[in-house]
């Protein structure tokens, strides 16, 4: 229940950054997600990590030899993030002495983050999302309190 209570807050509160500042997180339900996982820093940088390695890959080699623009674009950058996030948890797997929260919030969480790198830049869509992430968390530690959740 907390999991669809954090998606739904991350919505509103990337669609309300996207009003003010006009930049978006990456992805409406990211925020959320990003929430749900503040307590586990590995896991955030990780992912971080793994859009910035998406972001790299298709910025300066797939634009280099395929028109990517709108929908196309945003489909090869999800495509990338979910292999890219697939193969680096295939690899960590295998890799003795990493730690187990080395790895990603999922498959396509890197590629929406990434999406949204390519579209307002590097920087805005991690300050904006990591923003939205402190703010839904804030919510759900402050409807916890109330006893609302």
């Amino acid at each position: 229940m907390i999991q669809d209570i954090a998606i739904g807050l991350g919505i509103v509160v990337n669609l309300v950054a996207t009003e003010i500042f006009g930049l978006a997180s990456g992805g409406f339900v990211v925020p959320g997600y990003l929430a749900l996982f503040l307590n586990r820093p590995l896991r955030i940088l990780a992912t971080y990590s793994l859009a910035i390695l998406t972001w790299v890959f298709v910025r300066f080699v797939l634009s280099r030899i395929m028109v990517l623009y709108g929908r196309r674009r945003f489909a090869v950058t999800l495509l990338v993030g979910f292999v890219v996030g697939f193969a680096a948890e295939r690899i960590s797997g295998a890799v003795p002495g990493l730690p187990g929260e080395l790895r990603s919030i999922g498959y396509l969480i890197p590629g929406l983050l990434a999406a949204g790198m390519l579209s307002d830049g590097v920087l805005p869509t991690c300050a904006v999302s990591l923003g939205g992430a402190a703010i839904v968390r804030l919510l759900l530690a402050a409807l916890g309190a109330l006893r609302l959740l």
